[in-house]
Parts: structure tokens; sequence; C-alpha cells
């Protein structure tokens, strides 16, 4: 989990062979079949990484492959960004027929409004892309400043314990996101609750004068 939030620190500061790098190590580490949604996610990272380095022809082949497994799990967000992915590749590559046929697969779905610029994080918890967005850049400056001084070190456990603090923070991050908007919403319905009590308190009122 946390090689696949690093490659996408990196991702996002376009560092993008950096990043791939991560997320062969992420994919290396995920036995097929135990971890499938995690493999699906790293897999369309990959995916972007590749296209965004102009590797057409690796990129739809990670896509695909995120797809596949994405649609056995049923898990129709991944293969929405996935078909919109594809069509973005197939669009580049002048391939406008297979271009056209994933568009109108992605607009079946009803979901052609998926974002395919950011890079999905294994423990996502549904904050919008803008949210994901500011998590991330926020942790990526210190992260990118110490990653090359440990692996100059050669120090794999001051690395890994590293990396492991960084996810920590950024599911810490999420959480706090998360708790935020939760009391948001609730102290909106208590305004609401009150303004309605308030008005009916006035309209009793008026009615018993």
């Amino acid at each position: 989990m946390t090689l696949n939030n690093l490659g996408n620190l990196l991702f996002i500061n376009n560092k993008y062979e950096d990043a791939i790098s991560y997320y062969k190590r992420s994919l290396a580490s995920k036995i097929p079949g135990e971890y499938e949604y995690g493999r699906a996610v790293t897999m369309f990272n990959m995916g972007n990484a590749y296209r965004r380095s102009g590797d057409h022809d690796l990129a739809l082949e990670f896509y695909e492959k995120s797809k596949r497994i994405s649609d056995s799990l049923n898990f129709s967000a991944l293969s929405a960004k996935n078909l919109k992915a594809l069509a973005a590749v197939y669009d580049a590559a002048k391939k406008f027929e297979k271009s056209d046929e994933m568009q109108n697969e992605l607009d079946a779905m009803n979901m052609a409004s998926v974002s395919i610029e950011f890079p999905v994080s294994e423990n996502e918890m549904d904050l919008d892309n803008e949210k994901t967005q500011e998590i991330l850049t926020k942790l990526s400056e210190e992260a990118l400043k110490r990653k090359d001084l440990v692996e100059k070190d050669g120090n794999e456990k001051v690395a890994d314990l590293y990396i492991s603090t960084l996810n920590k923070q950024y599911m810490k991050e999420q959480n706090r996101s998360r708790t935020f908007l939760f009391l948001s919403i609730g102290l909106g319905v208590v305004l609401l609750l009150t303004i309605i009590l308030a008005f009916r308190g006035s309209r009793r009122k008026k009615a018993s004068a």
C-alpha cells in the first residue's frame, strides 16, 4: 500500500519514471488472487504514468489489465476510469474507432465525468479528487526531499520506516478531512432543525394571539 502511495507522490510531481519504479515494486509485493483490488489500482496508476511519459503501448496494457480485474470485482468506479483512459490513449494514437468504442461503453455506464488525471490510493476514502490532490501535494514536498537521502544511504530499513510513516500521515489527513465533512453536515442539520422549530414557535404565538 505504501509503495503505491509513494509512487502517487512522485506521479503528481511529474516524476513518471520514478513513479513507475515504485508501482512495479508495489505490484511485485501483491500476490495474484489475494489482493486483486490493490493490484487493479496499481495497474491503473502504472497505465497513467506510462501514458504521461508517452508510452502508449504499455499504457494500454496496464489499463486493460486493471479493467479486467475491476470488472471482475464489479468495481465500477475504477472500470470507468480505465475506460476513459483507454479512450484517451486510443485517441492520441489516432485509433479513433477504438476510442469511440471505449467512450460509448463509458457513456453506457453513465460515469463519463470520472477523472483520470489523479492517481488512485489503495486506502482512498471517498474524498473528491480536489481534496485528494490537496492532501497528496501537502505531503509530497517533504517526501521527495527525504526519499533520495534514505535511498543514497542504502538503508532499506530507514526507507521502509519513512514510507510507512508517510502512509500513516496520508491516512490521518484523509480521516481528518472526512471527520470535518461529517461535522459540517451535522452542524448543518442542527441549524436547519433550529430554524424550523423557531419558525413553528413563531407561528404558534401568532395563532394564539
